[in-house]
């Protein structure tokens, strides 16, 4: 693995406990399968976007190699023709090597032995799919590759730098510039053909031990809706609505609650004549 880029952190976001630990908890399984990521002296964006592509191509390669387990693989595309770029983590990959069978599994920790409720599940069904959808359109080679450049700004034939260049050759390719990296990476990583199987594995922080493990049935149509549903939202095609009322606890661990202006909105406020209004 090699070291990739970390995004600029939102001074307004605060991070809880239970998110640091269940931070910790992923470091501590991704570490337990492979090396510590190291870092690479890169010269712009291109060479920036190899290593995502690179770590992406390591990981899986070495499951085709042998492995059993993978975690912490780095996935990216613009899934369903939603025309939206999404990145993402597939938090572990097991390949059985006697049938071929590719196991998906999320893992979410919790602080309590309790399985999640149904809509807390929707999110951990909708994730698994979703990395599923992206992980067989990089081995299949159905990426919008071109799009994908325009819309990160990147030079398809740009040379890539020479520390870039040695990790490449490190890793078994010899490509030089992203669009020969791309067509190396899909090539190799074919043979990744098996049925995937999708599930989320439940952890209590309190021992680190999986206490339930859901099997999660890939329905795109389903997917579909419910992505099309969050991009009106986030194109701002559609008005942001607040968490449900069986579900108005997320409000209080929210990171953004703060700043949230669905919540704001609905604090009642004393008018100058002493009444209250919403």
């Amino acid at each position: 693995m090699i070291q990739e880029i970390k995004s600029v952190s939102d001074p307004t976001k605060k991070i809880q406990p239970v998110m640091k630990i269940g931070t910790a908890i992923h470091v501590t399984r991704e570490l337990a399968v492979h090396a510590p990521p190291k870092p690479v002296k890169t010269c712009g964006p291109e060479d920036l976007f190899a290593i995502r592509l690179l770590n992406t191509f390591t990981l899986l390669h070495a499951l085709i190699l042998g492995k059993p387990v993978e975690r912490e693989i780095p996935v990216f595309g613009m899934p369903l023709d939603l025309g939206i770029l999404i990145f993402g983590k597939i938090d572990e990959i097991n390949l059985d090597h006697t049938t071929g069978m590719i196991t998906l599994s999320e893992t979410k920790t919790r602080n309590s032995e309790r399985e999640p409720r149904p809509p807390q599940q929707i999110g951990h069904r909708l994730q698994v799919m979703l990395y599923k959808r992206l992980l067989e359109d990089i081995i299949q080679g159905k990426m919008n590759w071109r799009l994908i450049l325009n819309i990160l700004h990147l030079k398809s034939e740009k040379k890539f730098s020479e520390a870039v260049q040695k990790e490449i050759i490190c890793s078994g390719l010899s490509a030089d510039h992203l669009d020969l990296l791309f067509r190396q990476v899909t090539a190799m990583t074919a043979a990744l053909s098996g049925e995937i199987v999708l599930n989320v594995e439940y952890v209590y922080q309190g021992t680190k031990k999986t206490f339930l493990t859901r099997t999660v049935e890939y329905d795109e149509e389903w997917l579909r809706e419910q992505m099309t549903d969050f991009v009106h939202v986030w194109t701002m095609r559609k008005p942001m609505l607040g968490a449900p009322v069986h579900e108005a606890w997320k409000c209080h661990d929210c990171s953004f609650g703060d700043i949230c202006e669905w919540k704001q909105a609905r604090i009642p406020r004393r008018n100058t004549d002493g009444t209250w209004t919403r």
